[in-house]
């Protein structure tokens, strides 16, 4: 009896006319293997056995897709003649450069070297502040767990003194200039950003179609004319 039901059972799954137009059409949707083929698969059969397989496909497919395009972008960007950035480094000509090696392309082009000259500036005062703060606050907080030290083992003796060293001003202060130096850091951020922005537009501006030359014939004689 089981065996006659197991049979049936085959059978009607075999020869189910909704089953089989749903395999069907799984079937041309793998064999063109497409966002737009499982997406009509899933549009015409949204309850049928394959559809959590069409799901995983077009997810697959996009994430694919979007791999594809960043590639591209990022190929684009690399092979520019124009600055561009990609991971914190800078590309050019298919040429990888940091900052360092950027200088003296932007020094050299009047468009980008007074923004960049303003970037330096910024920079170096910015730093100035945030290094001065980063010291001060190490300094202070070591002479603050020494002193605390120092107390806490004059007090294990009996021996409790005034007038410990204090690193807290220190602190205070070396907070102070990293708070001053931010504003002077992201400025010089922004004017980084703008000299590359001039470099890359004068660029463009530069940049010249190719020259066409136009031969003339004429009861004058022969005449060149050029395009640009």
């Amino acid at each position: 009896m089981k065996k006659i039901l197991i049979i049936g059972a085959i059978c009607l799954v075999c020869f189910n006319p909704v089953f089989s137009q749903s395999k069907k059409a799984w079937e041309k949707a793998q064999s063109l293997n497409s966002i737009s083929a499982y997406q009509d698969y899933l549009s015409k059969y949204p309850d049928g056995k394959f559809t959590e397989l069409a799901i995983q496909q077009i997810t697959r497919l996009q994430e694919e897709e979007v791999k594809k395009k960043e590639e591209e972008s990022r190929r684009k960007m690399i092979n520019d003649s124009t600055i561009s950035k990609v991971d914190r480094m800078y590309y050019q000509n298919g040429q990888t450069y940091s900052l360092v090696e950027l200088k003296p392309i932007l020094t050299n082009n009047p468009a980008s070297a007074a923004l960049y000259a303003k970037y330096r500036s910024k920079s170096g005062v910015g730093r100035a502040f945030l290094i001065t703060g980063l010291f001060g606050v190490a300094f202070g907080a070591i002479i603050e767990l020494t002193s605390s030290s120092k107390k806490a083992k004059d007090i294990n003796n009996g021996e409790v003194k005034e007038g410990y060293p204090s690193g807290m001003k220190l602190i205070l202060a070396g907070s102070v200039c990293e708070i001053i130096a931010i504003p002077f850091l992201s400025n010089a951020k922004k004017k980084l950003e703008r000299s590359i922005q001039a470099y890359n537009a004068s660029f463009n501006k530069t940049s010249y179609d190719h020259l066409k030359l136009n031969f003339t014939i004429n009861s004058e004689g022969i005449g060149i004319r050029m395009n640009f």
